[in-house]
């Protein structure tokens, strides 16, 4: 009654080719670090973590070795 929509979009939900999780700084594009996931809701906290810790000491904590966004190059 009275009401109308003003504007839609569509929003495409980011996942990676493999459908896993593409997580951590990418080596040739220096400052750039990514987390993309299916599951931000549920790992979003921890994926934070060991990304920022990445960006802050250059580190990669292990659980992120087979999500590493460079297994997209070639």
């Amino acid at each position: 009654d009275g009401v109308r929509v003003s504007r839609w979009s569509v929003g495409t939900r980011p996942i990676p080719s493999d459908e896993r999780t593409s997580a951590g700084l990418l080596p040739s594009l220096p400052g750039y670090a990514e987390i993309v996931t299916h599951s931000a809701i549920t790992m979003g906290p921890l994926l934070g973590r060991l990304v920022a810790t990445e960006i802050a000491t250059g580190d990669v904590d292990p659980l992120l070795q087979a999500f590493r966004p460079e297994r997209f190059r070639g």
